[in-house]
């Protein structure tokens, strides 16, 4: 089991929204992502975590690492987040698998 909490604690903000959006072939919407690091304690690392998840968005989607619209999903820029390559973290026990249906929301969103 991926544990989300170390990932946004241990993991750079950019990073975590790289592995977001490579989760399902459509992306993952903004408010989802804001949800997300809200759920998973961003709060306790960044003052203003919405703040800066802003910013973070629009700096990979001014280099290309994603593409936005009515999600974001990755784009011609995008590389598998370091922590993943590496598994050097608590949080790199991660795939990069396609999960799909009602089970892929229940994981991401459990």
């Amino acid at each position: 089991m991926i544990d989300f909490d170390a990932m946004v604690k241990n993991e750079d903000m950019a990073d975590v929204i790289l592995f977001l959006v490579s989760r399902r072939e459509d992306g993952m919407s903004y408010p989802s992502i804001d949800r997300f690091f809200g759920r998973h304690k961003a709060d306790e690392k960044y003052r203003s975590y919405n703040i800066k998840l802003i910013h973070e968005t629009k700096k990979l989607e001014d280099n290309g690492s994603v593409l936005g619209g009515k999600s974001y999903k990755k784009g011609p820029n995008w590389k598998e987040p370091k922590f993943v390559t590496e598994k050097n973290t608590e949080s790199a026990n991660i795939t990069l698998a396609k999960p799909t249906g009602k089970l892929a929301l229940l994981t991401l969103f459990y």
